[in-house]
C-alpha cells in the first residue's frame, strides 16, 4: 500500500495541547504539545496534512444504530485518516485503532 502524499487529520482544539492556528492566508498550522508532535512526525516522514475539525467539535459518542459523532464519526465515515487527543475506551476500540499512549492525563474528581 502506498502512503498518501497528504493525509486528513481530525482534531478538536485543546488549549496548550492541540491548538489550531490560522495565518492571514487561511492556512492552518498546529500548536501546543500534540501539534508539535504532529509537525515532527509529518516533517520526518515527509508528508503533508490537512486539519479537519468536526462540525460538532466533539470527540465522539456512539448513537443509536452504531453511528458515531465527532472525531470518531469522521473516522467511521472515512473523512479523516487519523485523529488526535482521543481517550481510549473499550467502546471506541470498535471504530478506531489506537496508537501506543503518548500522553497521560490524571483525572481528578472533587
Amino acid at each position: 500500500m502506498k502512503f498518501p502524499a497528504e493525509i486528513q487529520i481530525g482534531a478538536v482544539p485543546l488549549k496548550n495541547l492541540l491548538e489550531i492556528i490560522r495565518d492571514e492566508n487561511g492556512n492552518t498550522q498546529l500548536g501546543g504539545n500534540i501539534g508539535r508532535l504532529i509537525h515532527l512526525v509529518t516533517s520526518e516522514l515527509k508528508f503533508k496534512y490537512k486539519i479537519k475539525i468536526p462540525l460538532d467539535n466533539e470527540f465522539g459518542t456512539r448513537g443509536p444504530g452504531g453511528n458515531w459523532t465527532g472525531l470518531l464519526g469522521m473516522l467511521q465515515r472515512k473523512e479523516a485518516d487519523m485523529v488526535f487527543s482521543i481517550a481510549v475506551t473499550e467502546e471506541r476500540t470498535e471504530v478506531a485503532d489506537f496508537s501506543q499512549p503518548y500522553a497521560f492525563d490524571a483525572a481528578t474528581f472533587w
